[in-house]
């Protein structure tokens, strides 16, 4: 069985402000095209299919439209799971139409003692009906159904309970799984955050505390392939070959912009992975940071976009100051040279400094001893922000205090 793993697509999110929608629709021109011509039998989708809980109208529209366009290719089977940033009942609400076109789509996790078997999803030729493989289509776990609260619990007994329930939710799926075994290919899907997978810088467990979700190594071996989503980095997890992160098909921020980005394409048998080949996807709008003062940055801007002048979508920047401030004179210039390049200043920012306090913690004053407002001023000095954005910061923080003193609630 020839399959495509892919995971993250985050529809509907936006960058600073500007929307993902045209990179996005032609990644999934990619991937339809990538369906096509490696005449692949199954598409995992392993979660966060969209950024937000509730998407726009355009987001859903995407993904609807690429689901009925799968449905009409050579793909014989379609597994959807839900990520922590889905809806659960959002994506689940079309399961019973969809599994008509032979499109599975699993939001919540099956925990009941008496269905192990609930979220087991059996792939059957559709010509003959003969058992082709088997898919335990394993969303993302909410703590809520992993582990029971206890009183007294610390953080690291919270931990371990909630490693304990994902792994016995595994398991779970994996005896069911065991009168396959060596019959036809068994898959697993997953959503979480597993040990030995490297992450960019600033993406976060999906739970409370610093243990990752799953441990790999630990996995029930009946599970030939196991398809994860969350990290956006694609990755083969060290000494489990079989457990695998297909990444997001587009950089998700300006973090992201150096990272490879596409799916994996695997063919299996009943014993395992025959081969395994990571697919990279065309680069449709660059993202890119540079750094330097502001006349380096000028001459960076003019470099940047003769380089990438053809591009398909025009390249976002994001420009960090490595020294001095730079007025809004400066900045409309920096602007404007790159809009004059076929580019987009989306951010402007000071470069962030290590930090070099020498006061020793214990001299350092609790929160008990500050205020909001002390707070707040330290943070803008550390920031060391130009006169004109400390004045536009200052302005929205004064309203954020005062609709919480007067106890309204924001919509930003």
């Amino acid at each position: 069985m020839r399959i495509i793993h892919t995971a993250d697509w985050h529809l509907g999110q936006t960058l600073l402000g500007q929307s993902r929608h045209e990179e996005q629709q032609l990644a999934f021109d990619w991937l339809y095209e990538l369906v096509l011509a490696q005449r692949a039998e199954a598409l995992i989708v392993a979660g966060d299919i969209f950024d937000v809980a509730s998407p726009a109208e355009d987001a859903r529209k995407l993904y609807y439209d690429f689901l009925a366009r799968l449905a009409s290719s050579p793909l014989k089977w379609i597994i959807v799971v839900a990520g922590n940033h889905d809806s659960p009942r959002m994506i689940a609400a079309v399961q019973q139409l969809a599994a008509a076109f032979n499109i599975y789509v699993v939001g919540t996790p099956t925990v009941s003692v008496e269905q192990p078997a609930s979220d087991l999803i059996q792939l059957r030729e559709p010509s003959t009906g003969e058992l082709a493989g088997v898919v335990a289509a394993i969303p993302f776990l909410p703590e809520r159904l992993m582990r029971s609260s206890k009183a007294g619990e610390d953080i690291a007994a919270k931990e371990q309970a909630l490693a304990e329930g994902i792994h016995a939710h595994y398991q779970q799926l994996a005896d069911a799984c065991e009168q396959y075994r060596g019959q036809v290919p068994i898959i697993a899907t997953g959503h979480l955050y597993a040990s030995g997978a490297v992450a960019r810088d600033g993406q976060d467990n999906i739970y409370v505390g610093k243990l990752r979700n799953l441990n790999a190594s630990q996995l029930p071996d009946v599970f030939g392939y196991v398809a994860l989503g969350h990290i956006h980095r694609p990755q083969t997890l060290k000494g489990c070959e079989h457990v695998r992160y297909s990444g997001s098909l587009v950089a998700l921020d300006f973090a992201e912009s150096a990272d490879t980005k596409g799916c994996w394409v695997v063919e299996l048998n009943a014993e395992g992975i025959v081969s395994a080949e990571f697919e990279q996807s065309p680069v449709s709008r660059r993202l890119k940071r540079l750094t330097g003062t502001y006349e380096a940055l000028l001459a960076a801007i003019q470099q940047f976009g003769r380089k990438h002048q053809a591009d398909q979508l025009s390249p976002w920047l994001e420009l960090q100051l490595s020294s001095g401030s730079v007025s809004s004179a400066q900045r409309d210039e920096l602007r404007a040279c790159a809009e004059a390049h076929g580019a987009r200043v989306l951010k402007v920012v000071r470069q962030p400094t290590t930090s070099t306090r020498t006061t020793p913690p214990e001299e350092l004053p609790t929160l008990a001893e500050v205020d909001g407002e002390h707070v707040f001023d330290l943070c803008c000095a550390e920031r060391e922000l130009a006169p004109e954005e400390r004045a536009k910061v200052q302005e929205l923080f004064e309203q954020v205090v005062q609709y919480v003193k007067t106890g309204h609630v924001l919509n930003v």
